[in-house]
């Protein structure tokens, strides 16, 4: 079988080597596409003019902005037949249709007349569509949505139609917002609130929201289905060069500040951000990828295992409500540091520290980096009450107290360029670096019951210090032959990633079922885990007709993990950790070999495109164990991985997407390693190393309709999922005897987990959206609605269980469209959860929740400003004590100056003592519901000074400047056109 493999390795890389020396050698040849736009009056440049040249064969659009003298230069143009639009705000668009045919296109001046009636008498609801769509792209323009003239583009965007903002993530077109780009240029990575948060609504233009594709499926032209959803920030022309931003302090009662400040250096090349921020107001600012897989403290929660395969695998889910962290804190002046997502409950103290850089001209380099640093100081109080639901244990209860106080430390790094080589080569590559530093403790006090009689205590102190430091690096070769449509691509992926860290658990666990036995813990735990990952793949795509397209694809991965656990028992004599515990204890080392060779045809038409694939994956899992003692587990898995997209293009603003595509998921290290984690005495978990790979089908179709003559828009999408092999739970609940499972003795009220390979997982989703202006009362309306229905295997003590879920979801947005001195969006999002069981004698559960939202930003008199946001929530389904219904009501009275750049403002948080975080979870072993600490009532008062320097965006004669400034205030934010239609360029 060796030989087999390395005979096969040498075969594809002699390949590999040949096609791609190939390559280089032809003699292909790309075009350029130049002009200058200029005033048809004076004859004068127009900079920051809006260049759009089309393909007509696939629609596939490339933006550009003119230079201070006007002039664009469009580079690695393929023959074909184009069309040419140039639009600026003032003047009548200019359309020319034009043929690339083996020689650069110079179309010298471009004059542009001015639009007489765009200085008529109207207003902005009359000229400025509000929605329109171009091919797969949805575009929003952002006269069309009035906010207040402090407000960011996250208050924008919660106005658009069919984007929601839940729990701090943004959510369009029913699915999570990955990637937010301003301009097309990247700015703070994958983090999608750093530019949400920080950059003012005044200077957006329009804002574009599409699925885009990967480098690779772009430039190939062949889409796999895998994509991330991606907000595309487009800025106004006379605001891209300038300075804007803020500076704020503030200071309240409770010790409580909030300190910081952002700053954007726009220039027509480069662009600079600078951001920082202090506060104790639990304003955070770190996303998941910060955190590398490891918590610190937390009783329970210490440690860098991920358990038994996850607590929810026979989900149910939960929700949260309440302000957890912060609760709708003020978001004017403070917020513009607040630029990452992802929040811990608790209160927390937090400094953080963040730039990014981008360059680009028309020359063949582009960059773009930004680096983070975050500190954030964490105090968690918590309450959990847990009722288990096995049909034997029914009427077992678990109650905890826990208090945990934590430090994270994190440094992050991620960058992007862009080269192009020459007419026919490029290289993108991608690096990212984070290092972070996690140390603290947590002390949890607990009690289990059984039908009223009492089975166990639990005390629990975890103290641990723990690092983690990742590393990868994306690399892309791209070569286009002379042939249209005859591409080579390589792509090269490496990482590496290490997680390492001390841990001590002191415990006492008190059994009272027959005779008390009481059991102390006192250990040292040292853990290291090393991972490495390569793969590569290499694209070939040949044109079979002027319309369709032949792919041929090769993939090779290798993934390898190294985990040495050691446990230590405190040796009494000795007075220090000396003595190994050989259960707690493991040395392991995995490999994970993938080859997948595929084919695809891609198929394109006037309105529609059709790509399909299909690949064969032979993939190798190699489990070794060295200690306590060894063994070895193999695995080998040969699957065959189709995929289909679907793209249709519709007359009137409507399209049509179908993706179906299939992928393979391999079990993690933490899940295949066999050691016991005994973080928390009463709940031990361990990996299971016969684990299997996983294999998902999964499906999804999106309708959108935009009618731009009412501004109604219509959005829906349809998916579903199943699993085979899914690698759920298998849990094991001691009652009042205990019970002995794998080796290990359970106490009377312990649970034992263990991830296990389930079947009969699979779920089905549906989104719908739709939004309509109400002229009468000069608001908007929008609507939004859920419908799924989920079934989740799990074992319980031996058994199978299904927990079937269906879950309906429905909100509503009033927001106003009134003037920016008045705004409100007043939101109601309700939510109702069911679960049922398979196994006889689990418990069922029904839940509600319902969520109201007003908020109102009101400039009056002098310069006086009044802002207050109210929550309102209500619970009902849970745990006696925790189905609480409140209200958080924070509220702000501010005074401008210094010519509308300051201001002076007092805030109170918590008007009526009433904030409150609760969040349910449900398994399909027990229902949890938990009560965090949260932050409580303060009063504020704080200054904050906005920024705003502007360079001329354009050429304008000098005797109709106040002409157009004139325009604009009527037009709003006028281009037509922006920089990407739907991700391929």
């Amino acid at each position: 079988m060796k030989s087999l493999i390395s005979e096969m390795k040498l075969k594809v890389i002699t390949l590999l080597v040949g096609l791609l020396l190939s390559s280089l050698s032809a003699s292909a040849q790309y075009w350029v596409v130049k002009g200058t736009v200029a005033d048809s009056t004076e004859n004068l440049p127009l900079q920051s003019a809006t260049v759009v040249l089309t393909k007509l064969a696939d629609s596939t659009k490339r933006a550009f902005s003119t230079t201070e003298l006007g002039e664009f230069r469009i580079t690695g143009i393929v023959n074909g037949n184009y069309q040419l639009q140039v639009s600026f705000v003032g003047f009548k668009p200019f359309k020319q249709s034009i043929t690339v045919q083996d020689a650069s296109v110079d179309l010298g001046r471009i004059s542009l007349a001015m639009d007489a009636t765009a200085l008529d008498d109207v207003t902005v609801e009359g000229l400025a569509d509000r929605v329109q769509q171009n091919g797969d792209t949805t575009e929003y323009n952002a006269a069309g949505f009035k906010v207040n003239p402090d407000a960011t583009a996250e208050s924008l965007i919660e106005k658009l139609p069919g984007v929601v903002i839940q729990n701090g993530q943004v959510q369009a077109q029913g699915e999570t917002v990955r990637r937010v780009l301003v301009d097309g240029r990247e700015f703070f990575g994958d983090d999608p609130n750093a530019a949400l948060r920080n950059l003012p609504a005044e200077i957006i233009e329009r804002i574009q929201v599409y699925d885009q594709a990967s480098d690779q499926a772009q430039f190939t032209g062949f889409m796999d289905g895998e994509t991330s959803k991606t907000l595309n920030i487009i800025t106004r022309a006379s605001m891209r060069n300038g300075e804007f931003g803020n500076v704020y302090a503030g200071g309240g009662t409770d010790e409580t500040y909030n300190v910081g400040g952002s700053i954007n250096l726009f220039r027509e090349k480069s662009r600079t951000t600078i951001l920082g921020q202090m506060n104790n107001i639990n304003i955070q600012n770190f996303s998941t990828s910060d955190l590398l897989g490891i918590t610190a403290g937390g009783g329970r929660r210490g440690g860098m295992r991920g358990g038994g395969g996850g607590g929810r695998g026979a989900g149910g889910g939960g929700f949260g409500g309440g302000g957890a962290a912060g609760g709708g804190a003020f978001m004017n002046g403070g917020n513009a540091s607040n630029f990452l997502v992802g929040q811990q409950g608790g209160i927390s103290e937090t400094k953080a520290f963040g730039i990014n850089y981008s360059y680009q001209d028309n020359g063949p380099l582009k960059f773009s980096g930004s680096y983070f640093f975050n500190q954030s100081d964490n105090n968690s109080d918590e309450s959990i009450f847990r009722q288990y639901t096995l049909g034997r244990n029914e009427g077992q209860t678990y109650e905890e107290q826990s208090f945990s106080p934590s430090r994270n430390i994190n440094h992050r790094f991620s960058g992007e360029l862009e080269y192009t080589i020459n007419d026919k080569n490029s290289i993108i590559m991608r690096p990212r670096f984070t290092f972070q530093d996690n140390s603290g403790s947590g002390i949890v006090d607990g009690t289990t019951m059984l039908n009223g009689s009492l089975l166990n205590t639990a005390y629990t102190q975890n103290t641990s210090y723990l690092e983690a430091f990742s590393f990868s690096n994306n690399l892309l070769f791209r070569h286009a032959f002379e042939k249209r449509g005859r591409t080579f691509s390589v792509y090269l992926n490496t990482a590496l990633n290490e997680n390492s860290g001390d841990s001590y658990l002191l415990s006492e666990n008190i059994f009272y079922t027959g005779n008390t036995t009481d059991i102390m813990l006192n250990q040292f735990g040292d853990q290291d885990v090393k991972g490495l990952s390569l793969s590569t793949n290499a694209t070939y795509t040949e044109p079979l007709t002027d319309k369709s397209q032949l792919m041929l694809s090769y993939n090779y991965g290798y993934q390898y993990n190294d985990s040495r656990r050691e446990q230590f028992d405190f040796n009494e004599g000795l007075g220090e950790y000396t003595d190994l515990n050989t259960l707690l204890s493991n040395t392991f080392e995995n490999d994970y070999i993938t080859h997948n060779t595929s084919i695809g045809y891609n198929l394109r038409g006037e309105k529609g495109t059709l790509t399909l694939r299909g690949a064969y994956q032979w993939a190798i899992l190699d489990n070794d164990q060295t200690f306590p003692f060894e063994d070895n587990v193999d695995r080998n898995f040969a699957n065959f991985i189709p995929s289909v997209v679907y793209r249709y293009r519709m007359e009137n603003g409507k399209s049509i997407n179908f993706t179906y595509r299939t992928n393979t998921d391999a079990p993690s290290v933490n899940q295949l390693q066999s050691v016991i984690n005994n973080t928390d005495p009463l709940n031990i978990s361990a990996g299971n190393p016969q684990l299997d790979q996983s294999y998902q089908h999964s499906a999804t179709i999106r309708f959108n309709k935009v009618n731009r003559e009412t501004n109604n828009v219509f959005f829906t999408l349809l998916s579903g999922s199943f699993s085979d092999n899914r690698i759920g739970t298998s849990s094991y609940l001691a009652g009042n005897a205990g019970m002995t499972v794998d080796g290990i003795d359970l106490q009377p009220g312990a649970r034992y987990s263990k991830p296990v390979n389930l079947e009969g997982y699979w779920n089905l989703r549906s989104f719908i959206s739709y939004g309509m202006p109400l002229s009468a009362i000069k608001s908007n309306l929008n609507f939004t609605g859920t419908l799924a229905y989920s079934q989740s295997p799990e074992m319980v003590n031996g058994e199978t269980n299904y927990a079937k879920t269906p879950s309906t979801g429905l909100g509503v947005v009033l927001s106003s469209n009134i003037s920016e001195n008045l705004d409100f969006t007043l939101s109601s999002n309700s939510s109702f959860n069911s679960v049922s069981n398979t196994l006889e004698g689990q418990t069922d559960t029904n839940y509600f929740n319902q969520s109201t939202r007003l908020r109102l930003n009101w400039i009056f008199g002098q310069g006086f400003v009044f802002r207050s946001t109210v929550n309102h929530t209500a619970n009902s389904g849970l745990s006696a004590g925790y189905n609480q219904n409140f209200v958080l009501w924070n509220m702000e009275l501010g005074k401008k100056m210094l010519q509308q750049k300051a201001e002076i403002k007092f805030s109170v948080f918590d008007l009526l003592k009433q904030n409150q975080s609760i969040n349910r979870n449900v398994t399909g072993s027990y229902i949890e519901d938990k009560q965090t600490q949260i932050l409580t009532q303060y009063f504020m008062v704080s200054f904050v000074y906005n920024i705003r320097s502007f360079g001329q965006g354009q050429a304008v004669p000098a005797d109709r400047r106040q002409q157009f400034q004139q325009m604009r205030q009527r037009m709003g934010r006028g281009n037509d056109f922006g920089t990407i239609d739907d991700g391929m360029q």
